[in-house]
């Protein structure tokens, strides 16, 4: 049964090798080397032919031979093919050429494969029928040099060749697998792994990897259960330069100022990129210093809408005492007159009473008036003064006394009652200046009583405003914040992408170009005679293809 599945093995890898490994396959697929597929499921013809048992024998059967052949190489007279047998480390066993034995012939490419069980290194015995995870690695490593002249100088170099691995991973055995240089197949019930190297390929070119990183190494990766491991199938051939025109090349033009163009744009989006993120830093500060503000501001306007409402209660509760004074005064004003009037009647009837007492006594007088009545007084007790009354008659003096004193008397009564009179009447023209004051008041009042109305809904739409201010302005710290964190990460990732990126790209496009186009076309030279040193016209090269023995329990 084994023997039946290392036939179909043999069958089902020379159909992949067949498909990556002709012309300029080899390129479209070192471009999607990560790139997983499908593979619809392929028709296997097993014949009834048995294989010996004896597991000493590590030949191609000529079955086989003749597919490889006729898959791999064309007609004899076009290549040599050239098959190396060897151990499942890698280890060369035996070399077939046109079906001869040739063992000990150099080789262009040498292999070695090794083997990890849960991270532990392992040789292909150990790791037989063991179960856990594993990793296949394959190293290719040039070994064939030749002298070229690159820039007016001597140089070795590689000759390029390219690797295709393959391999039949069954699906009973090998789970969760994955590649690194290669590419995974599904038919359904075993998988299908391809890996692409170019061994030497970077040294000959002269760029590291830091700029270009092609493929030196295939590994594979996969838990498995009771570990087998069918023979592999690894085409090294040294034609993937063949449909590489280097005519074209020589014409290359240089776009030499898009590439100045190029850096100066990178180099100012990193500038760019970072000046945003010391602005938005700073933006943050401020932020903070806003946000602080803005609390303040805040807790202001609360205090102002308390205020303004206890103000909006006092401007009322004026407005009401503003009112009730203008009313008061009001009723005052509208008695002055009635006053007034009562008062002056009294005092004309006083001065009436004394003219006529001032008569009676004998002194004839003028008609006194409430403005004349003191002129008057006056003059008579002038003349009972004393000597007035000696320069008449020594014999009138006591009478003369006596009736000044009365008339004295009088006139400072009547002092007394014009001083109620005047009186009164500067307060009822109080009372009506009041009156006018307390009506302009009552008006004001109301005015302010409207005005801190306005105030006091003010203060209040004020304190929700600043309120939904202070939210927001939370809100913008947290968007300033995540803004600040994005432009670090672009700022970093511009500048990655300028010193990684472009900056390499430029000094390769405006430096090494030449460098790297001149060998380029050496290495299509090289490989046009590489391999036993004959003519392209004569031969078009040597395939090699090796095959590792199986791993069984």
């Amino acid at each position: 049964m084994k023997k039946n599945k290392a036939k179909i093995t043999v069958v089902t890898l020379a159909a992949v090798i067949l498909l990556l490994g002709a012309g300029t396959a080899v390129y479209a697929f070192a471009e999607n080397r990560s790139e997983a597929g499908k593979l619809a499921p392929a028709e296997t013809v097993v014949t009834a032919e048995e294989k010996t048992d004896n597991k000493e024998d590590k030949t191609v059967n000529a079955g086989t031979e003749s597919i490889l052949t006729s898959a791999l190489t064309g007609t004899a007279d076009e290549s040599e093919t050239v098959y190396v047998i060897s151990g499942a480390d890698g280890t060369v066993n035996k070399v077939i050429s046109d079906g001869q034995d040739c063992t000990g012939r150099e080789l262009p490419v040498s292999i070695k494969v090794g083997y990890t069980l849960d991270g532990q290194p392992v040789s292909p015995q150990e790791i037989a029928g063991k179960s856990g995870h594993v990793v296949i690695r394959y190293d290719y490593k040039n070994d064939e040099y030749t002298d070229v002249v690159i820039g007016g100088k001597e140089e070795r170099i590689n000759v390029p060749y390219a690797v295709i691995t393959g391999m039949v991973l069954e699906n009973d055995v090998f789970e969760n697998v994955t590649v690194t240089n290669g590419k995974l197949f599904d038919d359904g019930s075993r998988y299908i792994a391809a890996g692409i190297a170019f061994p030497g390929l970077s040294d000959a070119l002269g760029v590291g990897s830091d700029l270009i990183e092609i493929p030196d190494h295939f590994e594979i990766s996969a838990d498995v259960k009771n570990f087998e491991l069918n023979m592999t199938l690894s085409l090294v051939t040294n034609d993937m330069l063949d449909s590489l025109n280097s005519s074209e090349l020589s014409s290359l033009d240089l776009p030499t100022d898009q590439i100045d163009v190029l850096s100066k744009a990178a180099d100012q989006l990193s500038d760019g990129s970072k000046t945003l993120y010391d602005g938005l830093c700073t933006l943050l500060e401020k932020t903070s210093a806003l946000s602080d503000g803005v609390a303040t501001l805040s807790a202001g306007a609360k205090d102002l809408k308390d205020g303004a409402k206890e103000l909006d209660k006092g401007a009322g509760a004026l407005k009401k005492g503003a009112t009730d004074l203008e009313s008061g005064l009001s009723t005052l004003t509208s008695n002055n007159e009635t006053l007034n009037n009562g008062a002056k009647q009294v005092f004309e009837s006083l001065l009436a009473t004394a003219q006529n007492e001032l008569a009676a006594a004998g002194l004839d007088i003028p008609a006194m008036t409430v403005d004349n009545y003191g002129e008057v007084l006056d003059s008579v007790i002038a003349s009972l003064d004393e000597a007035i009354v000696y320069a008449q008659d020594q014999g009138e003096l006591a009478a003369a006394s006596e009736g000044a004193k009365k008339v004295i008397g009088l006139k400072a009564s009547l002092d007394n009652y014009n001083t109620f009179y005047l009186g009164l009447k500067t307060y009822t023209a109080g009372v009506e200046e009041a009156a006018k004051g307390a009506d302009s008041l009552k008006s004001g009042a109301a005015t302010l009583k409207d005005g801190t109305k306005a105030l006091a809904s003010g203060a209040g739409d004020l304190c929700t405003g600043v309120g939904t201010l202070e939210k927001g302005v939370e809100a913008f710290g947290t968007g300033v914040t995540q803004l600040k964190d994005g432009s670090k990460t672009l700022a970093d990732g511009m500048n990655d992408f300028n010193e990684q990126g472009v900056q390499k790209i430029v000094s390769v496009l405006d430096g090494d170009v030449s460098d790297l186009m001149e060998r380029v076309k050496v290495l299509e030279g090289v490989t046009d005679t590489s391999g036993d040193g004959s003519e392209a016209s004569e031969k078009k090269g040597v395939k090699y293809i090796y095959r590792t023995e199986e791993i069984m329990p």
